[in-house]
């Protein structure tokens, strides 16, 4: 869903080769109004977990948290 929302103008088969789907499921998905809305709920639950993660690192600790995360999405992207 979140590419859905982050991809406005992209063809539908561009968007089914990004979400690793079929053009037709994603026919479905585009044709459906409860998308936007479990979206929203699917971002209010990240943010609860984004909070509570910042909460249980300190300052440094939180940078290289997220060094090592990059780290590990580049090796993934490889």
């Amino acid at each position: 869903m979140r590419s859905l929302h982050e991809s406005l103008g992209l063809s539908g088969a561009a968007l089914a080769r990004r979400c690793l789907v079929t053009p037709q499921t994603i026919s479905s998905v585009l044709g459906t109004r409860t998308g936007r809305t479990l979206l929203n709920k699917a971002d209010d639950a990240v943010s609860v977990v984004e909070e509570s993660l910042t909460a249980a690192f300190e300052t440094e600790e939180r940078a290289t948290f997220r060094e090592f995360l990059e780290r590990c999405s580049s090796a993934l992207k490889k």
